[in-house]
């Protein structure tokens, strides 16, 4: 619970009664502003400032004011209070000096900022070790809710609910029993997004001398456990530039500094053929067989599975510390598999093929058993791969789902040879700690839009007849109109899966708003897609409307007839949040959704129509929506993202919601009153 003070003079901030004292890689400038498009669109890290959850209204402060905040740091599952958290204060404003913005709670959990100038725009956030970081409003918003703060207002009374983290730990033995040491050990988990679970990757540890590893920071969660296996090779010919996916921005910084482009990590001549190399030291190499042939640690899921639908998954609870979670790795013979592509040479220069576990597919640079770099005679060869059952990919581009953990915000695994870069970015979806991790290969136009891939069974034994036949992507294009009058030189399409299915990848168009009207997204493997834009309005192709509703390019088929509309206006639904009796809770979110039911399903990882909005201490919300018919519906916090993993759930709100119409450019005001249901959490 929280209330406010207007003109009642905050008191003066001091000491609480505390036993605790006073409270990118480089990249070429084309793949830079690639990069920087898909991070803000796709990602929603810098939307229009039209569509957050709380607009800034206000100028910046740059003097101190007599306004304040206050309030309580409290254990989610007992609601005790939490002593010695770090809170802070946020944005970086001028008016707050960094040590001012930032103090340890009391005894009592109690935190207070002041001489805080009106604001619309603060934030809080708070951490501690052996608890995850908890930020006002989120979870479960998409934008944690902003506080705004009047001339001479004290907010106090704010909580700021804190869970304790988990932990896996095990040890990784082999088939004799033995540890195996500086072994990766992984969690990976199912995330819903769009409506759909999807397999995520999260953060690692290596085993020890005992063979012994923890992974902590974890959220309740289901989780799995892998020990990867990555057997990198490729031609002896490759130069060291090409295997350090070095872009002519590092080649130009290398040479104006002195510095010399290498390849870091050791490399060795294969078994199998002298012209083939493969990099060694990143990952545990058992003793030869018996027979002198190379023997070779697959990729397994604990307790020792090599396919995660063998695999036993880990219920994790909030603050559970789960131990005996161990590994039991069996040393295989290893094989070389070699191939050759067809396609054009643009399809396959400077092109990495990875041969992957079936059922880890969507999982991006790490995840692979092998992967080989193409060679300019169309040739590849994978060396040291044990026997199984595999799917053989060749891409320009991989994406993957990350779920972020406390206290270990880099979850990527070693870079492979001719890997070009690794980005990273904010929250896809209302799922807390998402994030989204894209990397290419050499050169930035690695594979131009081709693609392919197959399933093969080896049985360990030597294969050199592979053909991997490159197929041209999708080109969804068309022709844009802008309405209204916000001058505008720039903007960006993008196409993003409806399933949300992380293997299909997030394609874009840069659309130059000043000279021309055409637009192309293309290299799309055959799927559904949702076209999606911040300021998009509607989207028309073959006289259909496809506005937020999925394009079929499953066929493989181009499809070139597309009107796509963006419009400056924007739509805001507002309103106050009260319970039952009557007063403003805490810890509450209000989710708007379309009246439409075929739009519950198949909405991508970033729906449009589908919003989460943190309620303010004042009790109120703001949130910004094209124009439609939408439910409104205020949720306890911990259901305020029930919609990604119960199918149910926009079923069950929808007969408690209130509907509103949103037409563009329109404000509606509309208060509710929680409710509360019975909904599946996953």
């Amino acid at each position: 619970m929280h209330s406010e003070t207007k003109g009642t003079g905050p008191p003066v901030v001091g000491p609480l009664e505390s036993d605790s004292g006073v409270l990118f890689r480089y990249l070429a400038p084309a793949a830079v502003a690639a990069t920087v498009a898909v991070l803000c669109g796709v990602l929603g890290y810098a939307r229009d400032q039209s569509q957050t959850t709380m607009a800034n209204t206000s100028t910046v402060p740059t003097v101190p004011g007599t306004g304040a905040i206050s309030g309580l740091v409290v254990d989610r599952a007992t609601n005790q209070p939490v002593a010695g958290a770090l809170v802070e204060l946020g944005p970086r404003i001028p008016a707050v000096s960094d040590q001012s913005r930032r103090q340890l709670t009391d005894s009592k959990g109690r935190f207070i900022f002041g001489h805080l100038a009106p604001y619309a725009g603060y934030s809080l956030s708070a951490s501690k070790g052996g608890y995850l970081r908890t930020t006002f409003g989120s979870p479960p918003a998409e934008i944690p809710a902003a506080m705004a703060l009047a001339d001479g207002q004290w907010i106090r009374d704010v909580h700021l609910p804190m869970s304790r983290a988990g932990s896996i730990s095990g040890v990784v033995v082999d088939d004799r029993g033995e540890p195996i040491v500086n072994a990766y050990v992984r969690v990976l988990s199912r995330i819903p997004i769009g409506g759909e679970p999807q397999l995520a990757a999260g953060s690692f540890a290596r085993t020890d001398d005992r063979g012994a590893y923890r992974i902590a920071g974890l959220p309740r969660g289901t989780y799995y456990v892998q020990m990867p296996s990555v057997q990198n090779a490729f031609s002896a010919a490759t130069t060291d530039i090409a295997l350090a996916g070095t872009v002519p921005f590092d080649l130009s910084l290398a040479a104006s500094t002195g510095r010399t482009i290498a390849f870091a990590d050791p490399i060795m001549d294969a078994d199998a053929n002298p012209n083939i190399q493969t990099v060694i030291g990143r990952y545990p190499v058992p003793p030869r067989g018996a027979d002198g042939r190379l023997m070779v640690y697959p990729v397994t899921f604990a307790p020792g599975a090599r396919t995660i639908a063998e695999a036993t998954p880990i219920d994790l609870g909030a603050g559970e510390f789960r131990v005996g979670v161990d590994l039991h790795v069996a040393a295989l013979s290893s094989a070389t598999l070699a191939g050759v592509i067809h396609g054009p040479p643009e399809s396959y220069t400077g092109l990495t093929v990875r041969l992957l576990v079936p059922g880890t597919e969507d999982l991006g640079e790490g995840s692979e058993a092998a992967t080989a770099l193409v060679d300019a005679g169309a040739r590849f060869t994978f060396v040291n791969v044990p026997a199984g059952s595999y799917v053989l990919q060749a891409r320009g581009t991989a994406v993957e789902y990350q779920f972020a953990t406390s206290g270990t915000p880099d979850v990527r695994l070693p870079r492979g040879p001719g890997v070009l870069v690794g980005t990273r970015g904010a929250n896809v979806t209302p799922v807390n700690g998402l994030r989204l991790q894209m990397f290419g290969r050499t050169g930035d136009d690695a594979g131009s839009g081709y693609w392919a891939r197959e399933t093969l069974t080896t049985d360990g034994h030597d294969r050199f007849d592979l053909v991997l036949s490159m197929r041209k992507g999708v080109t969804i294009a068309g022709r844009f109109v802008i309405e209204g009058a916000t001058p505008r030189t720039a903007d960006t399409l993008f196409a993003t899966p409806a399933h949300g299915t992380a293997g299909l990848g997030f394609a874009f168009s840069h659309l130059d708003l000043g000279s021309a009207d055409r637009f192309a997204i293309t290299g799309l493997v055959p799927g559904e897609y949702i076209l999606t834009s911040g300021r998009l309005k509607s989207v028309v192709c073959g006289g259909r409307d496809y506005t937020h509703r999925p394009i079929d390019a499953s066929a493989g088929t181009d499809i070139s007839d597309c009107i796509v509309a963006f419009t400056d206006q924007v739509c805001r639904a507002t309103g106050a949040v009260r319970g039952e009796q009557g007063a403003a809770p805490a810890d509450t979110a209000v989710i708007a959704f379309p009246v439409e039911r075929e739009l519950w399903t198949r909405f991508g990882p970033h729906p449009a129509r589908i919003r989460t909005a943190a309620v303010t201490p004042a009790g109120l919300f703001t949130v910004a929506l094209p124009a439609g018919r939408y439910y409104l519906i205020a949720v306890p916090a911990r259901l305020s993202d029930a919609w990604q993993s119960d199918a149910s759930f926009f079923e069950q709100a929808a007969a408690q919601a209130t509907e509103i119409h949103l037409e563009w450019g329109a404000k509606v005001s509309q208060d509710l009153t929680v409710k509360s249901f019975s909904v599946r959490m996953k």
